[in-house]
């Protein structure tokens, strides 16, 4: 008879978290220390777990200051072929032709007449045309820097472009999307009479990566009624930390931090302009 009460209790207990959980829907939550957000449409399936699809949309420089070091000494590496280059492809005469152009001696119809690396004439003229004053500011300091190096052929002059387009990099944001799904399990805690959906994960890739997010409940009192949100807590494991991922990249250097995403309503727009960015690429990853 004891048997069959530990039995029921041990059976209850195991099923009950499947069918008493409340579960999160539908939202949108926020990073909190990066510009970055969540958006995510959750199901229930009939087993009692729960089907989600996320799409991740982050924003983040597309080089860091302390890059630069790196850069040049890749640059010095590439000087030889740097220096045949301008002396093969015509760069240094169509640096030239840009010069003339953006500082106003030429206009973009006589250049598109003219220059042979110019294969649309009315979409390069339509381009020069509506082209932003900051960019073609921009274009007129690279290509007057281009211009040095054709004349001077040395490592300073190539240095300095390098130096000229690490510092617009650190000046440009990336936006990125990306669209994944993730299925979750509910963990109860009966100490506490609470828990948190955890995803389901196996080892992936090379590296062994697993999955250890989690959906939080953040439960807010309003009146006499309770309200249940959820923050998304972003984590993952490298069970293979000897193993090489792409490229040069360690295992062993892959970001396991945790990352919080909150539902309360953030900054993000305050967040994109602290990041001082002058331009904005769309990227794939």
């Amino acid at each position: 008879m004891i048997l069959r009460a530990f039995i029921f209790l041990f059976t209850f207990l195991t099923l009950l978290p499947a069918y008493a959980a409340e579960i999160p829907t539908m939202g949108l939550v926020y990073n909190t220390k990066e510009v970055s957000s969540l958006s995510y449409d959750c199901q229930q399936s009939s087993d009692g777990l729960l089907e989600c699809k996320f799409v991740q949309i982050s924003a983040r420089k597309k080089s860091k200051p302390e890059d630069l070091d790196k850069k040049v000494k890749d640059a010095l590496a590439q000087f030889p072929e740097a220096i045949k280059e301008i002396s093969s492809e015509g760069v240094c005469t169509q640096s030239t032709d840009f010069i003339s152009l953006l500082e106003g001696e030429k206009t973009p119809e006589e250049l598109a007449e003219n220059a042979s690396f110019v294969s649309n004439k009315e979409e390069f003229i339509k381009g020069m045309k509506s082209m932003f004053q900051i960019k073609k500011t921009e274009m007129l300091k690279t290509f007057v820097a281009l211009d040095e190096f054709c004349k001077k052929k040395d490592e300073q002059s190539y240095l300095k472009l390098t130096k000229m387009e690490h510092d617009k990099e650190v000046r440009t944001c990336q936006v990125s999307s990306n669209v994944f799904t993730q299925t979750f399990k509910y963990v109860q805690d009966y100490t506490s009479n609470s828990g948190a959906w955890v995803v389901q994960s196996q080892p992936e890739g090379p590296c062994g990566i697993v999955q250890l997010s989690r959906f939080e409940p953040v439960i807010t009192k309003i009146g006499d009624t309770n309200y249940t949100n959820w923050n998304y807590i972003a984590k993952k494991a490298i069970t293979n930390p000897k193993g090489q991922a792409f490229l040069e990249l360690k295992c062993s250097n892959l970001d396991q931090n945790e990352y919080v995403y909150d539902w309360q309503s953030s900054t993000q727009e305050d967040d994109l302009y602290r990041l001082g960015c002058d331009y904005i690429e769309f990227s794939p990853i």
